[in-house]
């Protein structure tokens, strides 16, 4: 599937077909209509992707009807969302709630601040062939349940008694060894300590080491098909991987995610005056910028930033005779620190 309509719609995807994988273009847009309420359809789809998460290695059980022909039960669900989009779109969606209630810690964001340029000698390329001979052996490949061993022994085992309208899924246990079990350790210590120095972004450190496993997992199926095993180089590589994409997050997104459309124009207006570092940000660039604020609107946002000391106005002479030219800073990039800041 490539959109997600519903939770209804989600969870019966799911029962139809355990493994899915949704891929979003501009999900940025489905994330707004999340944040704003635009349709009621989507107002449970979060809360819905969080249980899931869950239950993924558990039973799922959806919401309850009178009718229980529609009552929806999933053994180890695997919903796989893959989602591309505009940094503005993006962190126009989500909100400081997806930060609290755990949501974006369980989700993988790669952030890029590219912007490449066009490319009209474009040509499609074949896909590496060995890629697709392994992706293809795994689609194909015939699992044996293992035999009471593993985390869904007792959905094996006992039958029609947890709700289940077909047999369990079968699964192969790929083994993590020794020198792999503990960077995972170490990396959870190390969360651990990172999420009790900080308390406005502890949630994101929360799920990191259980992230690094997924990751291990998948990178050691790709690494070899008749023995995977998570290696300690496995485990190294995707903790190493996990706290890069957190700490980029932080440093780079977190502190422009928003709870309100106020907050959201304030933080861009942030956004611009910062873009211009030391140089400082004049009055035009700000209008030139936000066409779409009102002229007491902006203002009056700026007056907050300023009363707040989020951002630093001064007077500074830029020609002869005295003439003198207004100039924002954000304080960590103000040029004239020894200089006593006035009150607003």
């Amino acid at each position: 599937g490539d959109d997600i309509a519903s939770d209804s719609g989600l969870e019966s995807r799911l029962h139809q077909s355990p493994v899915s994988l949704f891929l979003c273009d501009e999900i940025g847009y489905l994330f707004k209509a999340l944040k704003y309420h635009a349709n009621p359809y989507n107002a449970k789809i979060i809360s819905t992707l969080l249980k899931l998460y869950s239950s993924a290695g558990d039973l799922y059980k959806g919401r309850v009807f009178a009718d229980t022909v529609k009552q929806r039960t999933i053994l180890q669900p695997c919903c796989c969302l893959w989602g591309t989009s505009t940094p503005r779109s993006f962190l126009e969606g989500v909100s400081q709630t997806e930060v609290e209630n755990g949501w974006l810690s369980r989700c993988l964001i790669f952030n890029s601040t590219n912007d490449p340029p066009k490319n009209r000698d474009y040509r499609r390329l074949d896909f590496p062939k060995d890629v697709v001979r392994d992706v293809y052996k795994w689609y194909t490949r015939i699992i044996d349940s293992p035999q009471h061993e593993g985390d869904i022994d007792g959905y094996v085992h006992g039958g029609m008694a947890c709700g289940m309208e077909s047999r369990p899924p079968n699964q192969i246990l790929i083994p993590t060894n020794e020198a792999a079990n503990k960077i995972f350790i170490d990396f959870d210590n190390y969360c651990a300590k990172m999420a009790a120095e900080n308390s406005n972004t502890s949630i994101l450190w929360k799920r990191c080491e259980e992230n690094a496993r997924k990751i291990a997992l998948i990178v050691a199926a790709g690494d070899s098909f008749d023995t995977p095993e998570i290696t300690g180089s496995i485990a190294d590589y995707s903790c190493r991987l996990v706290k890069y994409i957190v700490n980029d997050f932080i440093d780079n997104v977190a502190g422009e995610i928003s709870s309100s459309p106020i907050e959201s124009k304030k933080l861009k207006l942030l956004s611009i005056v910062g873009k211009t570092k030391a140089a400082g940000c004049q009055k035009w660039i700000l209008t030139q910028n936000t066409r779409g604020y009102s002229k007491r609107e902006r203002n009056d946002y700026i007056d907050d930033l300023l009363a707040g000391r989020e951002l630093i106005h001064r007077l500074v002479q830029t020609g002869g005779r005295g003439k003198k030219t207004g100039f924002y800073w954000l304080p960590e990039y103000y040029p004239y620190p020894d200089e006593e800041i006035e009150d607003v």
